[in-house]
């Protein structure tokens, strides 16, 4: 109990309560006055307890902490890795992930020749955007969600409705659009093997070729696939295009009666000047194939002469195509090139180990590019990063490790994987598989090269790698890809 008039509670701050001295009114009186005041005594007491004890109540309260905003941009390969890393990390509550994309689906571009050449509808190369959710727990996904405008100087993004998200870390994995302007005539004439706007024409104009083949009187008619400018994503791409061309004219029975045409604007487009691995690979394939290759042929122009397409090239050659397959030439968005963030080549410079954005010698802390739309060079063999969507999000999940190192006051970690394995379809159930390991560079930018093997193999092996993301972002239960 309280000793001494002292008020239990209030010992340890150094206030004590006496009762008054008996007065002359005698010892009962002076005992009731006491008593009275022992009672006032302690409500105040107790009263001042209460009061004194409100901001020790405040300071033991926990502290609250505030999650960290991670925005991102584009739900392709890049974004989608990225977001998938932070929202399954140990720590996924220490960040509040939102993820926008202006599609309402994901798709996989190594799906598209499936659908040109007639095995697979354009409707089974695609997966329903929100349905990824449930690989992503917490992240605020926001598919058909078009941006307008970016202020990184004050941190915020504007969408299509004019609202506005404001973020701690932006990650920008918009992809690239294909730009035709500088080949005059090339977006009239050509099939763009790259958007699948196009997927559809380049199955009709294939099978309009193989029909004018089949009649065709005089010389042979002609298939150019082209390259229009380096770099583009899926450097096979275009070796895969002329290949599976290729098988369809024989399964048509016109491939005597049809030339097929490869034209390059370099000596090669896969890791550097020939010889090298994967030059070793598909230029004997191609002879193999009797598919024509014409390197270091940079198309000035395409016009359009009766029933065909004349394609002028800058050192003087022209050619007479019946058909195109083209890479039109690519590069980021408008609304990055419209804030200015992109190079001479069109593409938005970042970091080779952080992928932290670079815009015109300034290095932004908080901004990280991915995926196709980025560029760095590898020092070494001065080659720019292979685009890629195995390296699109091997570079998101090392973005979150950054952002999460960042968050902890710490220095962003080596990336713990670039590189892997894809395959090109080369015709007749054959692929070619591609296995590729950048790490060697990352480990030792100034000395470091890049490993590169190519092996025949069967095309299924294509099937796999796709089924694999499908896979990790949708579930085991998900539609898997199952052309014909």
């Amino acid at each position: 109990g309280a000793g001494e008039g002292e008020v239990e509670g209030l010992a340890g701050r150094g206030r004590t309560l006496r009762p008054r001295a008996a007065g002359p009114m005698g010892s009962n009186c002076c005992t009731a006055v006491v008593a009275n005041r022992d009672i006032e005594l302690q409500q105040e007491a107790a009263k001042f307890e209460l009061e004194e004890a409100k901001p020790d109540l405040e300071d033991t309260k926990p502290e609250v902490r505030v999650a960290s905003r991670v925005l991102i941009i584009g739900a392709g390969f890049g974004g989608l890795g990225c977001a998938h890393a932070l929202a399954n990390a140990d720590d996924a509550s220490a960040v509040s992930v939102t993820l926008v994309d202006s599609k309402d689906y994901f798709s996989i571009g190594g799906t598209w020749q499936f659908v040109w050449t007639g095995r697979a509808t354009l409707e089974q190369t695609k997966w329903p955007l929100a349905e990824v959710a449930k690989s992503l727990p917490g992240v605020d996904l926001r598919p058909k969600t078009t941006v307008q405008s970016l202020d990184l100087a004050a941190g915020s993004v504007t969408l299509h409705d004019d609202s506005v998200l404001t973020y701690d870390y932006l990650v920008l994995s918009p992809g690239v659009v294909s730009d035709a302007s500088s080949i005059p005539g090339l977006g009239e004439a050509a099939v763009d093997v790259c958007n699948i706007q196009h997927v559809e024409r380049a199955k009709q104009e294939l099978q309009d070729f193989i029909a004018k083949a089949k009649t065709a009187k005089g010389s042979k008619p002609l298939f150019l696939v082209a390259i229009g400018a380096v770099p583009y994503k899926c450097p096979p791409l275009p070796f895969e295009v002329a290949s599976l061309v290729d098988h369809e004219l024989r399964a048509a029975g016109v491939r005597e009666g049809a030339r097929v045409v490869l034209c390059c604007p370099v000596p090669f487009p896969m890791s550097g000047p020939p010889p090298n691995p994967a030059s070793e690979a598909f230029l004997p394939l191609l002879a193999e194939k009797g598919i024509e290759w014409m390197r270091q042929h940079v198309m000035e122009r395409v016009e359009k002469e009766s029933d065909k397409w004349k394609v002028h090239f800058i050192n003087g050659v022209e050619i007479d195509a019946d058909a195109i397959f083209a890479i039109f030439p690519q590069r980021a968005p408008d609304l990055f090139r419209d804030a200015g963030l992109v190079n001479h080549k069109g593409f938005i410079s970042v970091d080779l180990l952080t992928n932290r954005l670079e815009s015109h010698g300034h290095s932004y802390d908080n901004v990280y590019v991915v995926g196709d739309a980025c560029f760095a060079m590898l020092p070494k063999p001065n080659q720019p990063h292979p685009k890629a969507g195995e390296f699109a999000w091997q570079m998101g999940g090392a973005v979150a490790a950054n952002i999460r190192a960042a968050m902890a006051g710490g220095e962003a970690p080596l990336p713990s994987v670039r590189g892997g394995r894809c395959v090109a379809e080369t015709g007749g159930g054959t692929g070619m598989a591609i296995i590729n390991d950048l790490m060697p560079v990352l480990a030792n930018p100034s000395e470091g090269k890049p490993s590169l093997k190519c092996m025949p193999g069967p095309a299924q092996e294509k099937l796999e790698w796709v089924n694999g993301y499908i896979e990790r972002l949708y579930g085991s239960e998900a539609r898997k890809f199952s052309p014909a």
